[in-house]
């Protein structure tokens, strides 16, 4: 049983979780924004 390309794989698969995680809570972050500049609390 080949266990270091198990492990690998395992890493990757968390790399790519951990990144898609970050995006959904940068683009939830972002969306909160356009809403509020939207809403014209900030007049800048």
């Amino acid at each position: 049983m080949n266990f270091k390309y198990h492990v690998k794989i395992y890493r990757i698969i968390r790399l790519i979780s951990c990144y898609l995680l970050l995006y959904d809570l940068l683009s939830q972050y972002l969306l909160s924004l356009m809403s509020y500049y939207k809403g014209g609390i900030f007049h800048l």
